[in-house]
C-alpha cells in the first residue's frame, strides 16, 4: 500500500486586494477561495506545485497522465485554432513572432507554426518541456520573463488557461508590456466562471 500524501491546508481568504481591480475580495464556496464582489474575479490561496509529484492534494488520487493527454490534446488543439484566428484578425501570423507562456506540450507551439508563426515557449515544469523540445520545437524551460534575452521582444505574447495559476498576475503583465513590440498583441485565454462545467462543480462544493 502506497502511503497518500496531502498538501498543508491553504490560508483562509478574506479582504485581500482583487489581482484585477484592487477590491476587497470575499470568501466564496470554500476556505480557500474568493471572489471580487466588484469585477467578479475568482482567486485562490492555495500554493502552486511547480515540478511536484504529480498528486491531487485534496482527493489523494494520482492523476493518468497519458490518459489525461489523449483526452485533452483534440479538444486544446481546437480551441488553439479559434485563438489564432482571433489573434490574426489583430496582426498578421505570417512572419510574427510568438511567445506562449505556459506552453505544456507543445500543442499551441505546433498550431501556431503552422500558420508561419516563429513561436517560442516557456514552460516550468521540466519533465512536460521536455516533450516538445525532444519533438524540435523552441521551448525554453523556466519562468517568465527570467527566462527572455535582455531586450528581447516579441510580436504576440499569449496565455492559454495559464494567467489565472500566476500568483503575481500583475507583475508578469508589466513584464508583458516590456516584451512586446509596438502594436504587438496580448492573448490571455482563461477559464469563465459561468460556465455550465463550473457551476455544476460549485454547487456541489457548495452541497
Amino acid at each position: 500500500m502506497t502511503e497518500t500524501k496531502h498538501a498543508p491546508p491553504a490560508p483562509t481568504l478574506g479582504g485581500q486586494p482583487c489581482v484585477v481591480c484592487a477590491a476587497p475580495v470575499r470568501p466564496a464556496i470554500t476556505e480557500w477561495a474568493a471572489r471580487c464582489p466588484d469585477c467578479g474575479t475568482w482567486t485562490s490561496s492555495l500554493e502552486p506545485q511547480i515540478n511536484s509529484a504529480n498528486e491531487h492534494a485534496t482527493s489523494g488520487t494520482e492523476i493518468d497522465t497519458e490518459a489525461r493527454i489523449a483526452g485533452l490534446e483534440r479538444l486544446r488543439r481546437e480551441n488553439f485554432r479559434d485563438v489564432l484566428d482571433r489573434v490574426d484578425a489583430l496582426v498578421p501570423l505570417a512572419g510574427a513572432r510568438l511567445l506562449d507562456v505556459g506552453s505544456a506540450h507543445g500543442w499551441f507551439l505546433e498550431e501556431a507554426a503552422a500558420r508561419g508563426v516563429r513561436a517560442t515557449g516557456v514552460e516550468p515544469e521540466e519533465d512536460v518541456a521536455a516533450g516538445p523540445i525532444g519533438r524540435g520545437l523552441d521551448v525554453r524551460s523556466g519562468f517568465f520573463p527570467d527566462v527572455l534575452d535582455e531586450d528581447e521582444t516579441f510580436d504576440i505574447i499569449t496565455f492559454n488557461d495559464v494567467l489565472e495559476h500566476i500568483p503575481d498576475a500583475r507583475a508578469v503583465l508589466t513584464a508583458c508590456a516590456g516584451a512586446l513590440r509596438p502594436g504587438g498583441v496580448l492573448s490571455v485565454n482563461i477559464p469563465n466562471a459561468d460556465g455550465l462545467g463550473y457551476r455544476v462543480a460549485a454547487t456541489a462544493a457548495r452541497d
